[in-house]
């Protein structure tokens, strides 16, 4: 998704670590609290921000899987 903001602006790529942070807390829609929801969106940004930095997947996803673990953990 990422990708598709790519140009020579770099507020673009911003823009599309924001709308994808939005599909991922769509993406949990089965979650109700609006807290749970912010916490979503954050880790939507971070491994936007992961991607971006990075410029692979790894980073990413393993993000995700520590964000899944903790949450299984203490959530």
């Amino acid at each position: 998704m990422l990708n598709v903001f790519r140009s020579r602006y770099c507020w673009t790529m911003w823009l599309g670590a924001l709308i994808t942070s939005l599909l991922f807390v769509a993406a949990h829609s089965q979650y109700q609290n609006l807290l749970t929801l912010a916490e979503l969106f954050l880790v939507g940004l971070i491994t936007s921000v992961a991607r971006i930095r990075s410029g692979g997947l790894l980073l990413p996803v393993l993000l995700h899987m520590e964000a899944t673990t903790l949450g299984l953990l203490f959530g």
